[in-house]
């Protein structure tokens, strides 16, 4: 079952963290092409967030932001970017 995240917040936890595309599709056994859409899309399924989580080393706060509908204009704002 695939789960519907904020691709663009991913985005932006994977580039602060200096991990490609690439990385993180090894990591998950994708091609970048398909890591790429998966991001785009925001669908990624529980082991494969599980994964990304682990491997960008992101905290509770962190990971449950993903699922957040927000805009990085809007998380910006509230002051939950770092």
């Amino acid at each position: 079952m695939e789960n519907k995240i904020n691709g663009s917040y991913l985005k932006y936890l994977r580039e602060s963290n200096n991990v490609t595309q690439e990385e993180l599709g090894k990591i998950l056994k994708l091609s970048k092409q398909s890591y790429s859409r998966k991001e785009i899309n925001g669908t990624f399924n529980a082991q494969e967030l599980n994964f990304i989580r682990l491997y960008l080393d992101l905290d509770s706060k962190e990971y449950l932001r993903i699922f957040e509908t927000k805009s990085l204009e809007k998380f910006k704002s509230d002051n939950l970017l770092k």
